[in-house]
């Protein structure tokens, strides 16, 4: 059986916001809190990731024309 990662960034962006969003909202059942260090590392992969995986999707695109105009409005 082999273990194939996936190949798509947004993925992995998605897995890490939803690991802080349960972290962030489970911590306080037990009285606890997270600092502000992890909030602004959190905040910076999940805004890195949303943008280099949109342009990644952007990328894989066939058509020139659309691509073009996509990588303008992004």
């Amino acid at each position: 059986m082999k273990f194939r990662l996936h190949k798509y960034i947004l993925f992995y962006t998605a897995i890490i916001a939803t690991a802080f969003a349960l972290a962030y909202f489970c911590l306080p059942i037990f009285d606890l809190t997270l600092r502000q260090i992890p909030h602004y590392c959190f905040s910076v992969l999940i805004t890195l990731g949303t943008v280099s995986g949109i342009f990644q999707i952007i990328l894989k695109i066939k058509k020139r024309a659309l691509k073009a105009a996509l990588i303008i409005a992004f």
